[in-house]
């Protein structure tokens, strides 16, 4: 009886080649805006954040 040999491929590599920098890529596509929406922004909200803690520290004695 002969046996019946299974190919099995050699993988030196990973199947994720290259994906690192695809997601490098997308988190700075996600996170750019975000970061120039806070820069942008960022002083005037936390104004409002601000305003509202006076009023809600405030409001019992008006």
């Amino acid at each position: 009886m002969r046996k019946i040999h299974q190919h099995v491929p050699l993988t030196t590599g990973s199947d994720r080649r290259g994906s690192s920098a695809l997601d490098y890529v997308l988190i700075l596509a996600a996170m750019l805006p975000i970061v120039l929406f806070i820069v942008t922004k960022g002083k005037r909200v936390m104004q409002l954040v601000w305003e509202m803690l006076c009023v809600q520290v405030s409001w019992p004695f008006m």
